[in-house]
């Protein structure tokens, strides 16, 4: 379509020039989809995958102090079953202690003795709470 037939306003900058008309043309109808709705970082997938097949033998421990080390976690729960891996969640800037952590029992039967008996007790100074990770419990409180 030339200039001349388009029955869309032509706009010229300040010194008196012409430009090309500006397109009002919309774009494209999508279908809506759940797809535009997700994270679109896949790691949130994952971790929706392992909260709901969480078997019950990870653990959430809160209370920590700045001093406790994973190595000290993991000594502390091998007492109550065989620990696959123990965490302390770190300030990704100050690399200073969150205050909480994560335990990976290796049964579910050892994460519920290793609960029963840790949460409520003192450790470095601190009482800890310990909690079974899932997606039901995440707001729990």
């Amino acid at each position: 379509m030339s200039e001349i037939e388009s029955s869309e306003p032509r706009i010229s900058d300040e010194r008196g020039r012409g430009s090309r008309s500006r397109s009002r043309s919309r774009s494209p109808v999508r279908e809506q989809s759940d797809s535009r709705y997700r994270s679109r970082s896949r790691s949130k997938d994952v971790q929706d995958d392992v909260f709901e097949t969480n078997p019950g033998d990870n653990l959430f421990i809160t209370g920590l102090s700045g001093r406790t080390t994973s190595a000290e976690l993991e000594e502390l729960f091998n007492k109550y079953g065989k620990v696959q891996k123990a965490e302390v969640m770190y300030d990704p800037h100050s690399r200073e202690s969150r205050g909480f952590g994560f335990i990976r029992m290796n049964s579910t039967e050892d994460a519920d003795r290793a609960k029963t008996s840790v949460s409520g007790t003192e450790v470095d100074g601190r009482v800890v709470t310990v909690e079974k990770v899932c997606k039901i419990c995440q707001f729990k409180n």
